[in-house]
C-alpha cells in the first residue's frame, strides 16, 4: 500500500506547474530556481565543458519565459 506522502510528492509538481501557468506573474525565487535547474541539466548534457555556463543560463531563461508567457 502506498502512503499519502508519495501521492502528494507526485502530484505537487503538477499542481505547482498549473498554478505557475495560470498566474500571469511567477514568483522570482521559483523562476530563478527553475532556470538554475534547467541550466544545470544543459551543462550536464555537454559534460560540463567550460565556457558555456552563461549560454546555458540564457537558453534556460528564454525557455522558461517562453513557457510562462513572459
Amino acid at each position: 500500500m502506498k502512503s499519502n506522502v508519495s501521492k502528494r510528492q507526485s502530484i505537487s509538481p503538477v499542481v505547482s506547474n498549473v498554478i505557475a501557468l495560470a498566474s500571469p506573474f511567477v514568483d522570482a525565487r521559483h523562476r530563478h530556481h527553475q532556470i538554475a535547474i534547467a541550466a544545470y541539466y544543459k551543462a550536464e548534457n555537454r559534460d560540463f565543458a567550460p565556457g558555456l555556463d552563461v549560454a546555458d543560463w540564457l537558453e534556460a531563461e528564454a525557455a522558461f519565459d517562453q513557457r510562462h508567457g513572459q
